[in-house]
């Protein structure tokens, strides 16, 4: 005797899509700058973080920031759902 079943499993890569505008320079006359962030699509179920030069995890999780230190940000976006993330 013998039985066997077939299942089919389905890919959900519903990824998130992210970018980052050009920020101004920070200078004498201007002690800021507000990084942005834009998403393509719904942010439902979406979990945002910013990453400052320095590695830490900023407690901002807002698509816009505001920053007064120089350096490379990163910006990481996460599906909930299905647990895909992009960042920039």
């Amino acid at each position: 005797c013998r039985d066997s079943i077939t299942v089919t499993v389905n890919q959900n890569p519903n990824l998130p899509a992210v970018t980052l505008n050009t920020p101004d320079s920070i200078t004498c006359l201007r002690d800021s700058v507000t990084l942005t962030a834009q998403l393509a699509g719904s942010t439902n179920n979406l979990s945002i973080s910013w990453i400052a030069p320095n590695g830490q995890a900023l407690p901002d999780t807002d698509l816009d920031i505001i920053t007064t230190l120089p350096g490379s940000y990163t910006f990481i976006i996460l599906n909930r759902i299905n647990g895909c993330s992009d960042s920039t």
